[in-house]
């Protein structure tokens, strides 16, 4: 009997069982013990979308990743409407914005404003700051009390 209990097919059909059990198993705890972290590690785990101007980041918003929301979220909240055409055309011939401690962590929507020459981004959760690189207007820029890593 326990020669059948060995066979390679009963060991892999029991395996087969405990492991969708332990899967099973661990969503549940994560949604349970760990749910204020599922939507950091969704975010992390969604591309983010490649729009040219603002309007399309908006129009397209609820398909973002969390991350990209947030800061086309700022943006409508800076210009006091969620009209996107006229919000894209207030931004892109601006020269001063300050996003401070709004929660941002992806700034790829902030790319597209190239006009930009002063940018505050501080007290926020930026790790990476390559999308800034096309704002080659800048000649200031704050980043203090971010998640940036050298």
């Amino acid at each position: 009997m326990l020669k059948k209990l060995l066979d390679n097919r009963n060991l892999s059909l029991i395996a087969q069982q405990y492991a969708w059990q332990c899967i099973i198993f661990s969503l549940s705890l994560i949604l349970i013990l760990g749910s204020d972290r599922l939507p950091e590690a969704v975010a992390q785990q969604t591309p983010t979308a490649n729009y040219k101007t603002f309007t399309e980041w908006c129009v397209n918003k609820a398909t973002l990743n969390p991350g990209a929301r947030i800061t086309v979220d700022a943006l409508l909240g800076q210009a006091a409407t969620n009209e996107c055409a006229r919000v894209n055309d207030n931004l892109s011939s601006l020269g001063e914005l300050y996003l401070v401690g709004e929660e941002i962590s992806d700034i790829t929507p902030l790319a597209s404003l190239t006009k930009l020459t002063s940018l505050d981004l501080s007290f926020n959760k930026i790790s990476d700051t390559i999308p800034l690189k096309s704002l080659t207007n800048l000649t200031s820029l704050s980043l203090w009390n971010n998640e940036i890593e050298e």
